[in-house]
């Protein structure tokens, strides 16, 4: 299989793009707060709200978007399989040109010494109009009564304008890329939305 996602990916934002924590690993990136409290279902839709708004310019110029599902398989080189059913539940079918790679729990960070680990991941492209079931899928992570739910990391591409979507949960989503304008004029459209924590290293990267 030709590897072109994964090489794109790479090429793009580099070989650790696809983890935690991307606004500090990243400079010049942007975060933004979701959700507002209350209960599960308020919560996931307030933060499917925002993000909504925050990327309706984000994908607009695009007719599709690459995602990458991440998720810890263990030593479950078939861990997939619950994500790919939640997913068709969502109306998110995986195409047949897809990519699937395997990365190797460091040793140090295994829950058990003697047993090999992996993280396992899953690209391909899908229509622009599959956006908010991605976010939904995101957002419900945290809360395992509501469904569809892949309970995976969803990462989403902008190869044209180089900008990498991370809505890692639905208190917030992580915004990078190397396009530092494109950025930027998203720190100024959506400065309210902005994390207030991080809001003093966005100010100087941005201002």
């Amino acid at each position: 299989m030709n590897p072109k996602i994964s090489r794109s990916i790479e090429d793009i934002f580099g070989i650790q793009v696809c983890g935690d924590a991307l606004f500090y690993a990243h400079p010049d990136g942007l975060r933004f707060e979701l959700s507002e409290g209350g209960e599960p279902l308020e919560q996931v839709l307030t933060a499917l709200r925002k993000a909504s708004l925050i990327c309706e310019d984000l994908f607009d110029a695009v007719d599709s978007l690459t995602v990458c599902l991440r998720r810890f398989a263990g030593n479950d080189k078939f861990a997939l399989r619950k994500v790919l059913r939640e997913l068709k539940n969502a109306g998110i079918a995986i195409p047949e040109e897809r990519e699937i790679w395997f990365d190797p729990v460091p040793f140090e960070d295994r829950f058990d010494e003697d047993i090999e680990e992996w993280w396992i991941s899953l690209a391909f492209q899908l229509p622009t109009t599959k956006l908010q079931s991605l976010f939904w899928c995101a957002f419900t992570v945290d809360f395992p009564s509501l469904h569809p739910n892949p309970r995976c990391d969803i990462y989403i591409f902008n190869f044209k304008d180089r900008v990498l979507v991370h809505p890692y949960d639905d208190r917030g989503m992580d915004i990078i890329g190397p396009n530092k304008e494109f950025l930027r004029k998203l720190y100024v459209k959506h400065n309210s939305l902005l994390l207030d924590y991080d809001r003093a290293r966005m100010s100087k990267s941005f201002e």
